[in-house]
């Protein structure tokens, strides 16, 4: 079973990022994501042996039930890419501090806990684009104002048949400081 803590794009932020990938994909060629799969990953776990997913998966939920952190909004006001796997991506110019707190909370539980941590440094995107045939040059787009205001603990369905992730939990951030 393979997991990850992750932020889901609510309806308003999911129409708004649509709009960018299909002005993208006007300008470039590849698979676009589906509208539902779009994510921010805080925490790849990775794989967990399925004779210990009862257990693991109970650590999971009990670190995702300790954090009390506000909820923020985040900017999506960049697009770029990563060249090396050829995926578009939006994200932010500015990270909001909220999102490192969670992010790092999260991770570092994660890590505290026994999984393996990804050593690549964290970079907040949402997929957009997968198998771009060339690199793209970084643009801004029209900020889009995201709430955030809960964070998920999401399986990935290898099985091939359906939507490629499955929400397991969701917990609410903390309304205001």
């Amino acid at each position: 079973m393979r997991l990850f803590f992750a932020v889901w794009l609510d309806v308003d932020t999911l129409t708004a990022v649509e709009g960018v990938q299909e002005r993208l994909l006007a300008i470039s060629a590849g698979r676009p994501m589906v509208p539902e799969t779009m994510h921010l990953t805080l925490s790849f776990v990775g794989d967990i042996d399925e004779a210990q997913s009862a257990d693991r998966l109970a650590d999971l939920v009990r670190i995702g039930e300790q954090i009390q952190l506000p909820a923020f909004l985040f900017h999506i006001n960049k697009i770029s890419c990563f060249e090396k796997s050829k995926v578009a991506w939006a994200g932010t110019k500015n990270v909001p501090g909220e999102l490192i707190a969670l992010q790092s909370a999260i991770d570092g539980m994660v890590g505290q806990a026994g999984f393996p941590r990804d050593p690549r440094p964290f970079r907040p995107h949402i997929t957009l684009i997968r198998n771009l045939p060339a690199p793209l040059e970084m643009m801004s787009t029209q900020d889009i104002i995201w709430p955030i205001s809960a964070f998920s603990l999401v399986k990935v369905n290898q099985s091939g048949v359906g939507l490629p992730y499955e929400i397991l939990h969701v917990w609410p951030l903390t309304a205001g400081r």
